[in-house]
């Protein structure tokens, strides 16, 4: 028996593939002129601004589906395939809200197209970058499931701000852990006397570098 999915409706599969294929190929232009070019700063800067891998995407559709989370927080300088699993798993769910900090205006104009397309905007609110600073003024209490880029130069001083705000049983999902940025970060989420149970996550086929962390907030 079939079950109906936003992620595996034909225009939302189609997106993401055309997304990924898109990225794809951006990352071989990206490594031949880097291998050209090797002291190119443009080149450098367009490879940190990267999609999340498929296998991420599917993990935390999935989780959104098990957790049935209320309230989603995406955090940090991420593109739009992130928060395209995240609205597929809220509108299966069929409730819930995505808040999401705006990134630049070119990345907020791309997910907003990629949103309309998957016809996803109703489950995602945008608010400005220092949204945990007036938490309550948007109502962002009881966040119950994060997105976050551990590539971020603030990432444990980014979490402990929004701590006040979050849920017991947060799940926490962080991207790129592999970053030097995200050290501290690590050492904080891994300590149990801080309130969490965490763990790094690397998938069989992908580069050794390539990591993430789930976590879970105790308390």
């Amino acid at each position: 028996m079939e079950s109906s999915s936003a992620l595996i409706d034909p225009k939302v599969r189609q997106l993401i593939d055309t997304l990924y294929l898109t990225e794809s190929r951006k990352r071989t232009m990206v490594a031949s002129n880097k291998c050209v070019h090797p002291q190119a700063n443009n080149i450098a800067d367009c490879s940190e601004q990267r999609q999340i891998d498929r296998n991420l995407g599917n993990l935390i559709y999935a989780l959104v589906r098990r957790v049935k989370p209320k309230t989603v927080l995406e955090m940090g300088n991420t593109l739009s395939l992130s928060t395209l699993f995240l609205a597929a798993g809220v509108k299966d769910n069929g409730f819930g809200k995505i808040i999401r900090s705006q990134p630049s205006a070119q990345q907020l104009n791309e997910t907003l197209t990629h949103l309309h397309l998957a016809q996803l905007t109703e489950v995602v609110e945008w608010h400005k970058p220092d949204v945990t600073q007036r938490s309550q003024a948007h109502d962002l209490n009881n966040i119950d499931f994060l997105l976050m880029n551990g590539e971020e130069n603030d990432c444990k001083d980014l979490l402990q701000q929004i701590e006040p705000v979050m849920a017991a049983k947060c799940v926490i999902v962080t991207d790129n852990t592999d970053s030097q940025k995200a050290q501290s970060y690590l050492d904080y989420i891994r300590d149990p006397h801080n309130g969490y149970i965490s763990c790094a996550l690397s998938v069989i086929g992908e580069s050794p570098t390539s990591r993430r962390e789930i976590t879970l907030k105790m308390a």
